[in-house]
């Protein structure tokens, strides 16, 4: 019966979709048209980059920009705890940011600034010139709670994508804070964009060999009452890196929220492999076992306001296609408190591959509607190729997203409007967020968090604390909350507003973690 129920519905979406065009929005719906640009090419670095961009985005019918503002530790604005990039190719005291934002701002588009989030500087590169860097304070020659880079249990903390901050030091979360705030409070930015928001890669023997900062495995020991190194396959050394990943977000989502909840705040998620065919399967991802990103947690509890996974598969590879087929689906079918953005590898395809992809994702699946939108990656792997080179041209591009396949116009043929997001034009719920401190104002570490409604004395939402005693609880209705840790009462109710954060600081009398 569910088979004949879930065939009726598959042909319902089937039938809908063609009477629309397979991935052509009707005239008047919102739809996320975005490309990915990248700093290590041409793109935002001189003003001349930019007015380029700006018009190849409008030839293209697009509306967002994704623009790579800090690659590994560096920037590309000039107002932020972090080093202005070393980059010969900017003009002196140009900003890249400010130029882009104002230009394509005047066009109506928005810019969402794309941060590499904990790469610190690639291993194969002399150390940076720059003595404001990262590198040098927390680098692979500092020691003790002054090095802040993952490992693995051996030691090594050189990776294919070269130094990377571990999320299991707190010290990472409050510097990434600082990036954040620093951003949207002297950049009109219409959106923080977090890449690399997770731990970095390790296949074959080297699987699992990431997380080993000495500070985080002794948190990891204090909690667990435990001594020496876990093992790999550890299940709760692997629940504990999981945590380090989601606390960060969440703090990082809170912070945004608190400086200006108007900007948009998303991620580039990683879809590696075979999708789950259902929701249950999502614990035996390649995201969720290989890099401790459980991005779908992420959006269960509403930490992203753009989920944005790059199914970069080759649409020419049967196994390929069908990975991409499966993740797509499960993305649309399970968004919670989310929009879906699809990230198409086009850079990896034909442009005539790179259109059944996007039609795919614009189309409705069996159970849900189609994504919110695209975002193409990548901008310079299209504006870099010589006509007749064999590589496909932005002009290429343009012709089948506007012009179509010769059978159906495509589906950029009209611009189209931006979404809104309902959590900024139309407020209804807030967040409570704090800290938790013991003696001396120590950070009590993994604690748990109860929030209760005063009314009621029902209790509404749990968290944990991390590294730094920070909790947070979203999505709460307006009214008064009281918060309690285990052996300690509750304190006088703090209030939630709509479209607000509550900031507290809960002391526990006599908590030594």
């Amino acid at each position: 019966m569910k088979r004949v129920a879930r065939a009726a519905v598959r042909l319902f979406a089937i039938a809908f979709a063609l009477s629309i065009g397979v991935g052509q929005a009707p005239a008047d719906e919102r739809q996320w048209r975005a490309f990915w640009v990248d700093a290590w090419n041409s793109g935002i670095k001189t003003p001349e980059q930019v007015d380029r961009l700006i018009a190849d985005m409008k030839a293209l019918h697009c509306n967002t920009i994704i623009a790579q503002v800090r690659k590994s530790g560096d920037a590309y604005f000039r107002k932020t705890v972090d080093p202005f990039a070393d980059d010969p190719v900017i003009p002196a005291g140009f900003d890249p940011l400010a130029d882009l934002l104002e230009k394509a701002h005047k066009e109506g588009m928005q810019v969402h600034a794309w941060l590499n989030a904990m790469p610190m500087w690639k291993g194969s590169q002399t150390p940076p010139r720059s003595k404001e860097h990262l590198y040098h304070f927390h680098g692979p020659e500092r020691t003790g709670r002054a090095n802040w880079l993952t490992c693995d249990d051996k030691g090594d903390n050189r990776y294919p994508v070269g130094f990377f901050l571990d999320a299991g030091h707190p010290n990472v979360s409050t510097h990434l804070a600082k990036v954040v705030v620093d951003l949207v409070k002297n950049y009109p930015v219409d959106g923080v964009h977090l890449d690399y928001i997770r731990y970095p890669e390790s296949t074959g023997e080297e699987q699992g060999g990431i997380g080993y900062n000495a500070v985080s495995v002794e948190r990891f020991n204090q909690v667990h009452g435990r001594s020496g190194k876990p093992g790999r396959d550890d299940p709760a050394w692997k629940d504990w890196r999981r945590q380090q990943v989601t606390q960060l977000v969440r703090c990082l989502r809170v912070e945004l929220l608190a400086a200006n909840p108007k900007v948009l705040f998303s991620a580039a998620l990683i879809p590696w492999g075979d999708g789950p065919s259902e929701e249950i399967g999502w614990v035996k991802s390649a995201p969720y076992n290989r890099v401790f990103q459980d991005w779908h947690a992420w959006r269960q509890e509403g930490l992203l306001d753009l989920a944005i996974p790059m199914n970069y598969d080759r649409e020419a590879r049967p196994d390929q296609k069908a990975f991409f087929e499966h993740w797509v689906t499960i993305e649309k079918e399970h968004r919670y408190h989310s929009q879906l953005v699809v990230g198409l590898g086009a850079y990896l395809n034909s442009t005539a591959d790179t259109l059944k992809q996007l039609r795919l994702a614009l189309a409705p699946s069996a159970h849900a509607g189609p994504a919110d939108g695209v975002c193409i990656f990548s901008y310079a792997a299209f504006r870099n190729a010589a006509p007749g080179s064999g590589k496909p041209t932005l002009e290429d591009l343009r012709h089948v997203l506007l012009d179509g396949d010769g059978n159906q116009r495509g589906p950029f043929a009209q611009p189209a409007a931006l979404p809104e997001a309902p959590r900024v034009v139309r407020p209804k719920l807030g967040t409570l967020a704090g800290y938790v401190l013991g003696g001396g104002g120590k950070p009590v570490d993994s604690r748990a968090v109860r929030i209760e409604d005063d009314a009621t004395g029902k209790l509404v939402a749990t968290s944990k604390t991390d590294g730094n005693g920070f909790f947070a609880a979203l999505f709460l209705p307006p009214g008064k909350y009281r918060v309690s840790v285990p052996g300690d009462p509750c304190a006088a109710p703090f209030e939630v507003r709509a479209g607000a954060v509550t900031n507290i600081v809960k002391p526990v009398r006599g908590s030594e973690n």
